[in-house]
This record gives C-alpha cells, structure tokens and sequence, in this order.
C-alpha cells in the first residue's frame, strides 16, 4: 500500500506547484448541489449543478449542470456514464457577455475504491468528449482522492470527515497538460444529506499564459434511498 501514499504525495507536490505560480486576487466561490440515489439493483443515477464566481459571491463566470448513471460492478469497482452542459462568461460581472465558452459534454468513467485501515481511497478515470460551437475536444482526467472518518470507522451516516484530491487533466494535443486542481476539507454526512466545506486550488495551463486560482467550496448533497442503505459512494463532487 505504501505505493498508494507516494502517490498521493506526488499529486499533491504537482498542486503545490500550481500554488506557488502567479495567483489572480482574492478567493472566488464554489457551490455544488448534487443528488444521488439508487435506480435499481447495482444502477444509480447522480444529477449536479454548480455555480463559480472570481469573488467571494461575486463575479459569477460559470456555471454548469449535468447528469448520469453508474453500475456497480462489484463493491469497489464503479463505471460510469454521463452528459452535461457547462458555460464560461466574461470576466469582471456576473454571467457578462460575450460568453467564453459554450460546451456540451459527454464522459464515460471507472471508479476504484479501497480502504487502508480508516483511510478510504478512491481512484477515478475519466475520458472526456466536448463538443463546443468552435470544435471538439478530447480530454482525460485521473483524480485520487483521499476520505479520513473522524468519529466513526467507516465513513457511514453521521459521520465527521476529513476529505482531500488532487485531479490531473490532460489532453492528446501538445503540451498535453492542462490543468490540476487540487482539494482539501472537511464535511459531515447526515443520515440522507451531505455537507461538506473546503479549499479548491485550480492551476490552468496554456502556451501562452498559466493561471493559479483559490476557491472556497460549498457542497451539499442530497441522497434518495433508504435509510437503512448505506451510503452509495465516498463522499466526493462529480466534478
């Protein structure tokens, strides 16, 4: 397992790097509402939104809204598909026009889940169509995430957590590497909702000009299932 450590170090190394580059000013914000629950037998479904803005609550650039499906294949192993519509607006108001980008997406994921002890990891990899009024893209992601229960063993309902990730993104066009963000909070799951507070590092790269951005994320999460269930997956944004 000590393989899975010197990864999630290096991740977070590559974050750390992102950090210590040009940072644009002041701390923007990040909401996230997402809804989960079973559709039958190993087949969930996930629905999310989210709003992003330069400024704390202002400066709205961004926002997006998607849906999917997932399958169980088995207790630690997960695939997913999904579809989303995601637009970026001009810097410097609240949704300014012209728009930046305007992006329909579809992606196809597997997701592996362990545990060590009290640390759960969750390793996610993801291949990307965007089909934007200028073109299409590919992109690919691998995020590895880290969920530390506090008051509990298992990350269960009632449960204080500690959570962090670090996600590459990658491209098949040079120079390949186009953004890391990195993630680290804390949250606490109710018995059918999730709330989850933290720190977002968002690094982008272009040939031409790299930018370094902090965001303090709201999550909630809401589920639809039994109580007596136990929770689907580890608490985490489909980002």
């Amino acid at each position: 397992m000590l393989w899975k450590f010197k990864t999630l170090i290096l991740l977070m190394l590559l974050a750390l790097y992102g950090n210590a580059q040009t940072t644009a000013p002041g701390l923007g914000s990040w909401t996230v509402l997402n809804l989960r629950g079973k559709i039958k037998g190993r087949f969930n479904f996930t629905l999310e939104t989210q709003t992003r803005s330069l400024k704390f609550y202002n400066q709205f650039f961004y926002y997006e809204y998607k849906g999917g499906v997932s399958y169980n294949i088995n207790n630690t192993f997960t695939v997913f598909a999904g579809v989303g519509k995601y637009n970026t607006y001009t810097a410097g108001g609240n949704f300014k026009r012209p728009m930046l980008a305007n992006e329909v997406r579809s992606w196809f994921e597997a997701t592996m889940k362990q545990n060590v002890s009290r640390f759960f990891f969750e390793h996610r990899y993801r291949i990307e169509q965007r089909f934007f009024t200028t073109g299409y893209r590919n992109r690919f992601r691998y995020r590895l995430a880290l969920a530390v229960p506090l008051n509990k063993p298992t990350l269960g309902y009632n449960t204080f957590y500690l959570s962090t990730f670090n996600e590459l993104f990658l491209t098949n066009n040079a120079p390949f590497f186009e953004r890391n963000r990195f993630y680290i909070g804390a949250g606490y799951r109710f018995s059918l909702l999730t709330l989850q507070l933290g720190w977002v590092n968002q690094f982008d790269y272009k040939p031409s000009i790299a930018t370094n951005k902090n965001f303090l994320q709201l999550t909630l999460g809401f589920e639809i299932r039994k109580k007596s269930d136990s929770p689907a997956v580890l608490p985490f944004n489909e980002d």
